[in-house]
């Protein structure tokens, strides 16, 4: 059984800081300057405001809850009703892991020259994803304490060297083509965002305090900033080519004079993010072997987050050479599904428990305010 209050505040604001931008680094960019080009930026803000917005809706309606999301479900929608969400919610996780651990699988690849065969490769980090798998959430938060330092320190290196080639005036004017291409930039960027999703399944599962309710939007709100201060960046560093730039995390800084001199040692910045993309590629695989274990209700809790993480596995070796495909599927068609699952479930789920909430009140049922925000 796990801990009821596993996590504290800090380490759920430190889990946003630290996990949320680094999955938004690689691949991205290049797609979102393929949709919106110099308007990629509003894309990614536009994506970010829905996010929020939900963020906020799920703070405020959930702030008196004492349950974890599983037993507000049961609540609200009963045992039937439940299982089949969290079925939606298990299978959203997983396709949500499959493009950035291609991503970070091509990004070792191509970037440092690796000959060794891509599953032998990449094997180590579905045995590191499945040993975290298989432990506490809390383990997850303590990750978060150290690695959001790798995070940081990786994008304000980042952030220094591209600064040289950076062009603002590349950005300008803004909505030249009106809002279409932005909107069309939000819908490709949906399989990377939607990150409010993960809080769903930590509330009711950490010590609520007065004003943590603030402090953990604004640390969701500054984990995204990053990520939309990335794209600015990065479509003022190469403009009109932007699109074809494949890893924008290795391209964004190879102009600076200093790499120029003294060569990529800009890949410290590298390799700081991907030791924080190993846990953020998890996060995913981590709550669907958790809420499948929550759907079945079954003894062995690790068996389950162990298939989970194998069926990753086995869906890397058998779409190696169809990534494209599955690429352009997911961000044409299967983005649809993220943001029904991320922005429009949550706030309905969130809309029946506050009015059922409110009515039971009304009849006089004693309720207790854990935390104000």
């Amino acid at each position: 059984m796990l801990n009821a209050k596993p996590l504290k505040t800090r380490q759920i604001c430190l889990m946003f800081i630290a996990f949320l931008p680094v999955i938004k680094l690689f691949t991205l960019p290049g797609l979102m300057a393929q949709a919106a080009e110099q308007d990629m930026w509003l894309s990614a803000l536009a994506a970010l405001a829905a996010d929020l917005l939900t963020m906020f809706v799920i703070l405020f309606t959930l702030r008196r809850e004492d349950t974890d999301f599983y037993g507000l479900l049961e609540d609200n929608f009963g045992r039937t009703g439940s299982l089949i969400i969290l079925a939606l919610f298990a299978l959203c996780f997983f396709i949500k892991a499959l493009l950035p651990v291609f991503e970070q699988q091509d990004f070792v690849t191509l970037t440092f020259y690796v000959t060794t065969p891509k599953s032998l490769m990449f094997l180590p980090f579905f045995l590191g994803a499945a040993y975290l798998a298989i432990k506490p959430l809390r383990v997850i938060g303590r990750c978060a304490d150290v690695l959001f330092l790798f995070t940081a320190a990786g994008l304000i290196i980042l952030a220094g060297f591209s600064f040289i080639s950076f062009d603002a005036g590349a950005l300008l004017p803004v909505c030249i083509n009106g809002a279409e291409p932005v909107l069309r930039g939000a819908y490709t960027a949906a399989p990377w965002f939607g990150d409010c999703m993960y809080f769903l399944f930590v509330t009711g599962r950490f010590e609520r305090k007065k004003k943590d309710g603030i402090k953990i939007f604004v640390s969701y709100a500054g984990a995204g900033l990053a990520a939309v201060l990335f794209m600015v960046i990065f479509y003022g560093t190469f403009s009109s080519i932007a699109f074809r730039q494949r890893f924008a995390i290795n391209e964004i800084s190879k102009y600076s004079a200093v790499i120029n001199n003294l060569g990529r040692i800009d890949y410290l910045a590298t390799f700081l993010l991907l030791f924080s993309g190993i846990v953020s590629l998890t996060l995913p695989l981590y709550f669907a072997g958790e809420i499948l274990n929550r759907m079945t209700r079954i003894k062995n809790l690790k068996i389950l987050p162990l298939a989970v993480c194998a069926l990753c596995f086995a869906a890397v070796l058998l779409l190696d050479r169809n990534v494209y495909g599955l690429e352009k599927f997911i961000t044409r068609y299967a983005a649809a599904f993220f943001i029904l699952m991320a922005n429009v479930l949550p706030v309905f789920i969130c809309l029946i428990a506050r009015k059922k909430g409110v009515l039971t009140k009304k009849h006089g049922e004693k309720t207790d305010e854990l935390y104000q925000d």
